[in-house]
């Protein structure tokens, strides 16, 4: 081999070797930092803390809910698969907003708000939200002690409850007309117990959400009205409900079994069904910082996109907050956070490294007003602390 070809080899080998030190010394300082990080914060036990008008909320999106940016603003969406490290994406799905989870809901649920919960409840189920624009603006209220009271035999309630669905509990119409019942029926509220940690204390909050019910022969009777225009006459009205009131009573077999009907949708099983969503992510949501950790907060403008201003949002960190963030992030690289003001997400930023500084900085924030809102937020409350 020439001297000239050995020089080469040796060339070669010699940035090879410098190479590998390279990647070896890199590993080296990213597994120090995070051994370094876990012994500085990994066994602190920090108390729960429940969400102020500002917090850093970390999600667990193993669970099945994704961030998304939409418009500028950060959303929280139920997904139909898992979507760990599949976050922040712009836009989403068409459908998204069908999953849309309500931050302020969520946000005031953690603080114990149960009116929240209702609504966090209602939100995270389907067939609620279906059911929602049924709801009349004057309903007749139903509470479901009641209406169990009443199936058991509870005499006055049984014939109040039958009033009010025009119809005896064993699918036979009465044989009066009671138009508002015709047209509305009732509306079940239903307790729906959740449990909630609020502020590190496991509680039981109840819910509650409101189920229209009709008896199935009343839509006929309004379907068949609706042929005669918006005001038909006492006596077409009562045409066609003593015409489908004698169907009923010629086929036995057609009749409704509104016992049972009431009975499926206020069994502790849809109790447990409806519960389940809003109780995953709440117990999926951990709060991080609330604006008791930040010392101080400024906004820059920092850049432009499609020709709009671009900001970017320093919080300085008081020391507990900063261990906080720190403990958070040793596990939570490539994931993000949601930060949210006065119950709406401004940001979603993404956890790239382990957060052990005391200032940290949310960037190309889009929205000024809402970036300015956090920030006179944020220096307020620490003036008050």
């Amino acid at each position: 081999m020439s001297t000239t070809s050995q020089a080469t080899v040796f060339k070669k080998y010699g940035s090879l070797k410098i190479a590998i030190g390279f990647v070896i010394l890199a590993a080296a300082l990213y597994f120090g930092y995070d051994v370094f990080g876990r012994w500085q914060v990994g066994s602190k036990n920090f108390a729960e803390i429940a969400p102020g008008k500002f917090a850093l909320l970390g999600v667990k999106t193993t669970a099945g809910y994704k961030v998304i940016i939409a418009n500028g603003i950060a959303q929280l969406v139920q997904g139909g698969s898992k979507f760990e490290g599949d976050m922040g994406d712009q836009g989403g799905d068409p459908d998204s907003d069908k999953h849309h989870i309500p931050i302020k809901d969520m946000v005031l649920s953690l603080q114990g708000d149960t009116n929240a919960l209702s609504n966090l409840i209602t939100a995270m189920n389907e067939d609620l939200r279906k059911l929602q624009p049924d709801v009349p603006a004057k309903p007749v209220i139903w509470e479901a002690d009641d209406l169990q009271k009443a199936i058991n035999g509870d005499a006055k309630l049984r014939d109040k409850l039958e009033f009010d669905l025009n119809c005896h509990l064993n699918g036979i119409p009465l044989n009066l007309i009671n138009q508002r019942a015709l047209y509305t029926g009732i509306v079940i509220r239903l307790p729906v117990p959740v449990h909630v940690n609020v502020a590190g204390m496991s509680k039981l909050l109840t819910g509650h959400v409101l189920i229209p019910y009709r008896v199935g022969f009343t839509r006929k009777v309004e379907r068949n009205l609706a042929t005669k225009g918006l005001s038909p006459s006492d006596a077409e009205t009562r045409g066609y409900y003593h015409e489908a009131y004698n169907e009923l009573l010629a086929k036995p077999g057609d009749r409704e079994n509104v016992t049972n009907a009431i009975k499926s949708h206020i069994s502790p099983a849809v109790i447990e069904e409806y519960a389940s969503p809003a109780e995953e992510v709440l117990k999926n949501t951990r709060v991080v910082l609330n604006e008791t950790f930040v010392k101080n907060a400024s906004l820059q403008q920092n850049g432009f996109r499609d020709g709009k201003p671009l900001y970017d949002l320093t919080l300085n960190l008081k020391d507990e907050g900063r261990q906080r963030l720190w403990k958070y992030s040793l596990d939570k690289v490539g994931t993000q956070l949601l930060m949210i003001v006065n119950n709406v997400a401004i940001a979603a930023p993404r956890v790239r490294h382990q957060l052990s500084q005391s200032n940290i900085t949310v960037t190309q924030l889009t929205d000024y007003d809402l970036a300015h809102d956090a920030t006179d937020l944020l220096n307020s409350a620490s003036t008050k602390t």
